[in-house]
């Protein structure tokens, strides 16, 4: 089960972000198999679809209609790629923390410090795939605007990660030099939630019913 959650907020305007919940499993296929549901929120604007994949078909359902997405056009609806979901499972968590605090309970252990944001882009850039890149300017110019950012981190008794959530304060200042997407952060709180639990279970996921084309979504199809 993944359940992950990006959000942003500015300028006193309402949150920013995507969520995505439901099961997944990393069966071989053209994709992992998947039901979840996509939560997109633009201020007081919420969206919602569902991402449904059978390990060798992969649908999108929109208001209750469920369109059938060719293999070659799954990263341009915006829906998460295979290489999102494996990178989960390489992670090292343990560079996006500095100074580690570790309080345990039992087999279980909770891992708290400060976050270093540039491991965490890096790391999540890294596992979107294609179409994000980020240079090394960049990078340095996005350590200079994090002010103020934490991290914890929960482990089973098996030492996996079942919890994450990274929460970062934005300077209100940027250098001339910043990029301009970094600038869209600027004052900014985002807070980052990933959840995975039983990753190892097998998901069956069936096709909906009487699909229809993809074009059929878009205006004028």
């Amino acid at each position: 089960m993944l359940d992950m959650s990006i959000q942003i907020e500015a300028g006193g305007q309402g949150p920013v972000g995507f969520a995505i919940t439901g099961p997944f499993s990393l069966a071989e296929g053209r994709f992992p198999s998947t039901d979840w549901e996509i939560t997109r929120s633009l201020g007081d604007q919420v969206s919602f679809v569902r991402f449904i994949s059978t390990g060798e078909q992969a649908f999108i359902e929109v208001d209750g209609i469920a369109y059938q997405v060719p293999a070659d056009q799954v990263s341009s609806i915006g829906v998460p790629s295979a290489a999102l979901q494996e990178g989960f499972e390489d992670l090292d968590l343990s560079e996006w923390v500095d100074e580690p605090r570790v309080d345990r309970d039992g087999d279980a252990e909770t891992i708290t410090g400060d976050i270093n944001a540039v491991a965490v882009a890096q790391d999540l850039i890294e596992i979107a795939g294609e179409g994000f890149d980020i240079s090394e300017d960049d990078l340095e110019a996005l350590q200079r605007i994090v002010r103020d950012g934490e991290i914890e981190v929960r482990l089973d008794a098996n030492g996996f990660p079942i919890s994450v959530v990274v929460r970062a304060e934005m300077g209100s200042e940027l250098a001339d030099d910043a990029p301009a997407e970094l600038r869209t952060l600027t004052g900014a709180s985002v807070t980052l939630r990933l959840g995975v639990s039983e990753p190892n279970s097998e998901v069956e996921v069936s096709p909906p019913p009487g699909p229809q084309p993809l074009e059929g979504l878009t205006p004028g199809g």
